[in-house]
C-alpha cells in the first residue's frame, strides 16, 4: 500500500456532485452519522471492506476504510476511534481515481458487543470538517490468547577484567515469570558478532570459557540471547569486561652508588593509545627479598630512595603490580653494586665539546655538522640531537674511540629549526648538551652544467591554482627530490626517490604566478642530480559580461549559473540574478509537489 496522496483534479464529475452534496451539509454543521444518500448521489460512505462479524478476545481485526476524494481542500484524512480506547487520526492512504482507502487494525481485549467509528474528515486552513461517518459492529467472543511465559536473560563475565595471559568465563542466566522448565540454547555476543555456538541451557543458566590471548586488550561488549520452547526468548542488556595491556617494565639503576640512599627507578612504557597506569612498583633482589614498594607518578614512573649498604645486589627487579588497565609485569633482572662511602667520588669534569651554533642548507639537501671531540675527558656512548620543542630524537650516532664526529642530519622542511645536540655523563665526564639552529632554505645546488635526470608532467599548460603531476627519474633511492618553479624560484614540494630512483609530486601552481613560459626544475639534495621541463602558465580568462536582469527565465537552471561562475569569476550581479532564478525555479518546483501530494 502507498504511503502518499494525491489531489486529483477539480474537473473530475464526482468531485462535482460531492462539491454540491457534501459540502452545504457541511456548512450547516451537521455531521454525518451513519446516514445513507440515495444510490444515484453519494455512496453510503466510508465503505467497509472486508468486516469480520465475530473475532476472539486479544484478535486482531483489519479492514479497509473508503472515503471520497473531496477537491479544493488542503488534506482528505480519516479518523477511527475503537469502543476498546484505541484510535489514530491520518492522511496516509492510497488513492485510486476518486476514492481514497486508509487500513485500519485494532484488537479487542473484552468480550461482547464491540464496534470501531470511522469518520472520513477534510482539513483547510487548520479547519477540520467531517465529510461522513459509519460505526462497525463486531461481536468478540470470550476466548483468550495463550499465555506464554516470558523469560529475562542477564549476562555476566568473570573476572570482569582479565589479564591477557587469564581465562574469563561468559554466564547466562536466563529466568521466567511461570512456573515452566526452561529449555533451550543461549547465544553469546562478543562486540555484536555471535562467538562460539549456541550453548543448552543447564537450570537456568549457559556458560563458556574464554581461552587466554581470545581477544585484544581494551573493553569488549557482551550480551547473550536465550532461545527456548513454548516461552519467549529474551537478550540480555550489555554488559562489558576489559582484557587488561601488558606493559614493559624498565629498570634504571645508578651507574655508581655510594652506600647510604640510593635511588632506584622503575618506568612503565605504553603506548600512546593506551591509558596511564596506575599503582604500585615493588623493587626486589636475589631470591624476591624486598627492597621497597614505590607509586607511579602521573607520567608512569615508580622512584624508590632506600638505604643501603656496600656490596653487590644480584637480581634487582621491578616488579608492577598492575591496575584496572594494566596487568601485573616484571622488568628485566640486574645486578646493583654499591661502593663503600670511604672511598672518593672523582668530581666529573665538563667535556670541551663544540658545534656550530648555526647550521644553514638548502632545501631537500641533509645538513651536515661536526663535532669536535677532546682527547681527554672525552664523553662516551652517543651523541644524540633531538628537536627542543618535543624532544623527539632526529639522530643518534655512536662516539668514535678518537677524533670529531660528522653529523648528517635527516632532511628538514624549509624553515628554522632549534635542535638540542648533547652527550650523556659517566663516572669521570659530566654529561654535555648545546642548542643550534638549523635554517633550511633555498634551492639545492646542480652537480653538473646540463641535465643528469630525467621531468616528465602531466601537461605543458598549467594554469595558477591549478594542479600539475610531476615525475622525477634517475635519482638516488631515498634522497629528497625538490622542485622549483622558475624564472622566480618558487617551491612547489618536495618528494622522496622511491627504490627505483622515481620521485612523484602533485603540485599546485600557486595563485599569484604570473602568466607565460616558465620551467620546473626537480633536483636532488643529496646527489644534485637535476632535470627540467617547460611550462606555460596562461593568463587568466577575463569575467563574462552579465546578461540584462530582464532577459533572465523566470525558471533558469541552477547547475549552468554555478558552474559560470566558479569557472569565469562572475560578477556579484551575475549572482545576484543567478539566486534569483534559483529561488523562483525552487518555489515553483514545491508548488508543483504541494499540488502532488494532497
Amino acid at each position: 500500500m502507498t504511503t502518499h496522496t494525491t489531489h486529483r483534479p477539480a474537473h473530475r464529475a464526482w468531485h462535482r456532485v460531492a462539491a454540491r452534496t457534501l459540502l452545504p451539509t457541511l456548512a450547516a454543521g451537521a455531521v454525518l452519522v451513519g446516514a445513507t444518500a440515495p444510490a444515484s448521489a453519494v455512496p453510503d460512505y466510508p465503505l467497509i471492506s472486508p468486516v469480520p462479524t465475530t473475532l476472539d478476545v486479544g484478535e486482531q481485526v483489519s479492514f479497509v476504510a473508503t472515503c471520497p476524494v473531496v477537491p479544493d481542500v488542503e488534506w482528505n484524512t480519516i479518523l477511527w476511534i475503537s469502543s476498546g480506547g484505541n484510535g489514530l487520526g491520518t492522511h496516509v492512504g492510497d488513492v485510486h481515481g476518486d476514492l481514497k482507502d486508509y487500513a485500519v487494525s485494532t484488537t479487542f481485549w473484552s468480550a461482547g458487543e464491540q464496534y470501531v467509528d470511522v469518520t472520513c474528515r477534510t482539513q483547510t486552513d487548520k479547519v477540520w470538517s467531517d465529510v461522513a461517518h459509519k460505526r462497525v459492529h463486531f461481536t468478540v467472543g470470550d476466548t483468550a490468547p495463550p499465555v506464554v511465559a516470558t523469560t529475562t536473560t542477564t549476562v555476566s563475565a568473570t573476572p570482569d577484567r582479565v589479564s591477557p595471559s587469564g581465562q574469563t568465563e561468559l554466564r547466562a542466566t536466563v529466568s521466567v515469570d511461570l512456573d515452566v522448565t526452561l529449555v533451550g540454547t543461549v547465544q553469546f555476543a562478543v562486540d555484536g558478532t555471535p562467538w562460539a555456538g549456541p550453548v543448552a541451557l543447564d537450570r537456568g543458566s549457559a556458560a563458556l570459557t574464554v581461552p587466554a590471548g581470545t581477544f585484544a586488550p581494551g573493553t569488549h561488549t557482551l550480551t547473550a540471547t536465550f532461545t527456548g520452547d513454548d516461552v519467549t526468548g529474551s537478550t540480555s542488556q550489555t554488559s562489558t569486561f576489559y582484557v587488561k595491556h601488558s606493559p614493559t617494565v624498565v629498570l634504571s639503576l645508578p651507574s655508581h652508588p655510594v652506600e647510604g640512599t640510593v635511588t632506584l627507578t622503575a618506568q612503565i612504557d605504553v603506548t600512546p593509545d593506551q591509558p596511564m597506569p596506575t599503582g604500585q612498583v615493588d623493587f626486589r633482589w636475589s631470591e624476591g627479598a624486598r627492597l621497597g614498594t614505590a607509586e607511579l607518578s602521573p607520567g608512569g614512573v615508580a622512584t624508590l630512595e632506600v638505604d643501603l649498604a656496600a656490596g653487590t645486589y644480584p637480581d634487582v627487579v621491578a616488579v608492577y603490580q598492575g591496575d584496572k588497565s594494566f596487568s601485573d609485569r616484571s622488568s628485566a633482572r640486574a645486578t646493583l653494586v654499591v661502593d663503600p662511602a670511604e672511598q672518593p667520588r672523582p668530581t666529573p669534569v665538563a667535556p670541551e665539546v663544540s658545534v656550530p651554533s648555526t647550521v644553514t642548507t638548502t632545501v631537500g639537501t641533509p645538513a651536515r655538522l661536526t663535532v669536535a671531540l677532546p682527547t681527554h675527558h672525552r664523553p662516551t656512548g652517543d651523541v644524540v640531537v633531538r628537536t627542543s620543542g618535543a624532544g623527539d630524537v632526529l639522530l643518534t650516532a655512536p662516539i668514535p674511540a678518537t677524533g670529531d664526529l660528522v653529523l648528517t642530519l635527516p632532511v628538514l622542511a624549509p624553515g628554522t629549526h632549534e635542535l638540542l645536540i648533547g652527550t650523556l655523563g659517566h663516572k669521570h665526564v659530566a654529561s654535555w648538551g648545546q642548542t643550534i639552529t638549523v635554517t633550511v632554505t633555498g634551492e639545492p645546488a646542480r652537480g653538473s652544467a646540463l641535465p643528469d635526470a630525467q621531468l616528465t608532467g602531466s601537461t605543458t599548460t598549467v594554469p595558477a591554482s591549478g594542479q600539475i603531476t610531476l615525475v622525477a627519474r634517475d635519482f638516488e633511492p631515498g634522497e629528497t627530490v625538490v622542485f622549483y618553479l622558475h624564472s622566480e624560484p618558487v617551491l612547489l614540494g618536495t618528494a622522496v626517490a622511491d627504490a627505483a630512483g622515481v620521485a612523484t609530486l602533485v603540485a599546485t601552481v600557486p595563485a599569484d604566478v604570473a602568466s607565460g613560459a616558465h620551467h620546473v626544475v626537480a633536483t636532488g639534495g643529496t646527489s644534485q642530480r637535476w632535470a627540467q621541463i617547460a611550462v606555460t602558465v596562461p593568463a587568466a580568462t577575463p569575467a563574462a559580461t552579465p546578461a540584462p536582469a530582464a532577459a533572465a527565465p523566470a525558471a533558469a537552471p541552477a547547475a549552468p549559473a554555478a558552474t559560470a561562475l566558479a569557472v569565469t569569476g562572475t560578477g556579484p550581479e551575475m549572482a545576484l540574478l543567478t539566486a534569483l532564478a534559483l529561488v523562483s525555479g525552487i518555489g515553483l518546483l514545491a508548488l508543483r509537489r504541494r499540488l502532488a501530494t494532497r
